[in-house]
């Protein structure tokens, strides 16, 4: 069930306090979290849950800076949360900030890899919106 899974991910992410030293090791809990709030916007629409999915991009892109080898797919899942937030009751900021985001994520990333195609396909999209 789709509200629990976001129960359980707030709880599995609350074990880590912010100054923990391992909280890094929590970054598939906020992940999860994360997909569940994206999964439970997509099905409710609520605006809250999609805020808290930008959010929780934004801190595992802190927990995954520049460099580290997935940092490419969370810059690009950043962006289509983003993308969907413009959609909804239209903010200019978050589709600019979706095809800075993209073009980022295609500069750390070699043609063919999955995230490469993922974040072309969708600047594309982001251009097409422009």
């Amino acid at each position: 069930d789709l509200e629990e899974s976001v129960t359980l991910g707030h709880a599995g992410v609350e074990l880590y306090p912010p100054c923990f030293p391992h909280r890094v090791g929590s970054v598939d809990n906020l992940c999860a979290l994360d997909n569940h709030l994206g999964g439970r916007f997509q099905t409710r629409h609520t605006i809250a849950d999609l805020d808290g999915a930008i959010t929780l991009h934004r801190y595992v892109l802190q927990l995954r800076p520049a460099g580290h080898a997935s940092h490419p797919l969370h810059l690009h899942d950043l962006a289509v949360c983003l993308i969907e937030r413009f959609h909804d009751p239209a903010i200019v900021d978050d589709l600019k900030e979706a095809i800075s985001l993209e073009q980022t994520a295609l500069e750390l990333s070699a043609p063919g890899d999955p995230s490469y195609e993922a974040s072309k396909g969708s600047l594309a999209t982001c251009l097409q919106i422009k």
